[in-house]
């Protein structure tokens, strides 16, 4: 119920019994009121921005009975309503000692009936009084009252500000009536009396964000040609992003309308190289994507032929073991799978797969396409099935799984082997940081209960928001206590798991590595002199040399150096000098696609290295060049281009004069790029050992071991 559109009456009452101190000496009894409502309408401008909000008072000096007064019309909550609550405090007292609670409540009914009229809304009321007014309802009244707040279906929350039935508080004989009227009142209708204590703790609390279900997909669950379920599926859980953000001008002035201020943006395209930088028409534009690192020019008719456009389903493709599916698979957010046909025997056969797998321990893999995009395109996706069993429903969590597409293969340097006793303490330290830990007995109590976990940077995002919204100047406000306590590490969890910190302190040693010495930053400032210094030196120099030997020509001007922040032309060949500088410069220029001349100009280094080295003296040099070609090759997808270059090599310098250099090759263990390293390599894992290890009995030269193979696919598993 709390996704949907609810109308919401505020009654405070301001008689002047409002602004006498608390029993507890903690602020009037007003300020508390005042407070419970900031709190209400702060989250409904963030959590709950469908809801209206409007607000009463009755026991106010405007009224000569002290009956109900509308102060702000139920509407909308913006922030110019949560500034006006200040105003109420700062008003005088009023003549009356308080207003009567039941009259206002009957007041407020009609107020909520005239705005909703026969609208769905849910329909609720908050109270705030100290309880002191005299009322004029008995018996009578108090039934007809109960009545009509059913017939209105609505709810009411009384904040009792020290007048709530606890020991510890002295009422005064209309509190001790008016707090008995409103048990009787709570009998018939639906009317709850919170202390004010609770009251703030509650509305105090952390909330998330209703939103409205929505079906992501309605349709058929394909089991086989002849076995079609009809189902539903919600989101259960997705990423949160944060709050986008508008800008306005600081310039214009302030208007309560939305679009009034706001800076709209006009994207003009132009040729990149056109020194005017005219304008191109739209008609002449034409969407561009790369292939590497070339642009393809692609059409809105070749475009619509391109994008993939599939009908919505869910067609089962086979069963595997629940074991062959892990957890770090999951991709994206979870949906929730349910039936939807209101057919008894559609929703028997759901709930026996459901069961079936359940106890199998299998999930079901699927063809997932959730919604028709016949303009955008709809991929389909590859998704798992995990049966769910409760007390009060049965579903299937539906998780996209990865494709080979989706799959990164990244390089990290091997770590240290460990030993057993390093291992024993690191596994002991994860044991002793279990966030499921029994405090008491042998009852298993959640250290870390994620739904009472909230977004940190949402949470305090919210908070600086309100902040400024009402405070202008000054500081952003501390992290709320209640954030920090779950975003810092568990002080009880590490004070009981000393003995294993300690432990895994001795097993590893660290040492403090000995850095660089520290260099001396230099600002734009200090550059540009230090370059003007130089060219008024070399200046100088060149004109006291010309002096000194009695040139009799004319002066000729001195050629400027190139500054600090001339363009640096773009390098198009790979030089002996710098090889491997130069080889990743062309193909990473973003201008010209230099990818194709790179490598030809990195082969022809590399030989001439070798052919020219005398006695081996450039073969180191070679052999780094080589293994820069070989990255360059699987970053650049060119290893066919690698490939034929290695068999190359192999045949002109695995016998001969320059056989020393196929023997570093060897032992570097730079070999062909595989299909592992490169798509479009057609070289498998074997076949690269083999390349090397054919000349092992010549060279006598060990062959690197051969990896581990990689994880079976688990669709192998299908049935």
């Amino acid at each position: 119920s709390d996704v949907y559109k609810r109308q919401i009456l505020v009654l405070l009452d301001v008689g002047n019994s409002m602004y006498q101190q608390l029993q507890g000496g903690e602020g009037p009894h007003i300020e508390l009121a005042l407070n419970c409502i900031r709190i209400l309408l702060q989250q409904k401008m963030i959590y709950n921005k469908s809801h209206e909000v409007g607000l009463c008072v009755f026991g106010s000096d405007e009224s000569d009975q002290g009956t109900m007064i509308e102060e702000r019309p139920i509407d909308k909550v913006d922030l110019e309503f949560a500034k006006s609550v200040d105003a109420i405090g700062k008003r005088p007292p009023s003549r009356f000692v308080g207003g009567d609670i039941f009259e206002a409540i009957e007041s407020g009914l009609y107020v909520i009936g005239e705005k909703v009229g026969t609208k769905k809304y849910l329909k609720k009321m908050f109270l705030l009084s100290n309880g002191s007014g005299k009322t004029s309802y008995n018996k009578d009244k108090l039934v007809k009252l109960g009545r009509l707040v059913k017939a209105h279906n609505a709810k009411i929350n009384v904040i009792a500000i020290d007048f709530a039935e606890e020991a510890d508080q002295v009422r005064n004989p209309e509190q001790v009536l008016n707090y008995k009227m409103l048990q009787a009142l709570g009998q018939l209708a639906d009317l709850r009396v919170f202390p004010s204590e609770m009251a703030m703790e509650i509305y105090g609390q952390f909330r998330t964000r209703s939103v409205y279900p929505v079906a992501k997909y309605k349709g058929t669950f394909e089991l086989s040609p002849e076995v079609k379920l009809q189902v539903v599926t919600y989101a259960k859980c997705m990423e949160q992003k944060f709050p986008s953000l508008k800008s306005f001008s600081s310039v214009a002035k302030f208007n309560k309308i939305e679009t009034a201020g706001a800076i709209a943006r006009d994207r003009v395209y132009f040729v990149e190289d056109d020194p005017n930088m005219e304008e191109v028409a739209a008609d002449a534009q034409i969407l561009g994507y790369f292939y590497g690192r070339q642009i393809v020019p692609v059409d809105k008719t070749l475009e619509d032929h391109l994008i993939g456009k599939y009908p919505k389903c869910i067609k089962l493709l086979g069963f595997v073991p629940a074991s062959k599916v892990p957890r770090h698979y999951y991709m994206a957010g979870v949906d929730m799978l349910l039936p939807q046909s209101e057919s008894l025997n559609d929703r028997r056969a759901f709930s026996a797969l459901v069961t079936a797998l359940y106890e199998l321990e299998k999930v079901a893999i699927v063809r997932y396409v959730p919604r028709n995009a016949p303009k955008r395109g709809n991929a389909p996706k590859l998704a798992v099935l995990t049966p769910h069993i409760t007390t009060n429903y049965e579903c299937f969590w539906v998780n996209v799984l990865p494709t080979s597409e989706d799959i990164r293969d990244y390089q990290f340097q091997s770590l240290k082997e460990s030993n057993q006793a390093q291992q024993k303490a690191a596994s002991d330290f994860i044991d002793a940081l279990n966030l499921m830990r029994s405090d008491e007995g042998e009852e298993v109590i959640e250290a870390l209960k994620p739904s009472a976990t909230f977004n940190p940077v949402l949470q305090y995002f919210y908070q600086c928001l309100l902040h400024r919204a009402f405070n202008e100047d000054g500081d952003l406000p501390p992290l709320d206590p209640r954030i920090a306590e779950y975003v810092r590490p568990d002080r009880h969890l590490y004070e009981r798991a000393q003995e294993q910190t300690k432990a895994l302190s001795a097993a590893f040693v660290l040492k403090e590595k000995e850095g660089k010495a520290d260099v001396k930053k230099k600002f734009w400032r200090e550059l540009i002199e230090s370059e003007k210094q130089k060219l008024e030196e070399a200046a100088a120099a060149v004109k006291e040399e010309e002096v000194g030997a009695g040139a009799m020509v004319a002066e000729k001007p001195l050629a400027a150096k190139k500054g600090i922040f001339d363009e640096e032309e773009d390098i198009r060949s790979v030089s002996t000098v710098a090889p491997i500088r130069d080889f990743r410069s062309m193909i990473t220029n973003k201008k010209e696609d230099l990818v194709e001349a790179a490598i030809e100009g990195m082969r022809k280094v590399i030989q001439r290295l070798v052919e020219d080295s005398f006695q081996g003296s450039s073969y180191d040099k070679a052999l780094e060049c080589l293994r820069e070609l070989s990255t360059g090759c699987v970053t650049e997808d060119e290893a066919p281009a690698f490939n034929d270059f290695m068999h190359e090599l192999k045949d002109m310098y695995s016998n001969g004069k320059h056989q020393n250099f196929w023997r570093k090759v060897v032992t570097a263990g730079v070999t062909l790029i595989t299909q592992n390293q490169c798509k479009s390599s057609l070289v498998s894992l074997e076949e690269a050992l083999k390349f090397i290890a054919e000349e092992d009995a010549n060279l006598g030269i060990g062959v690197p071991e051969k990896p581990k193979e990689p994880e079976p696919d688990f669709l192998a598993d299908i049935e």
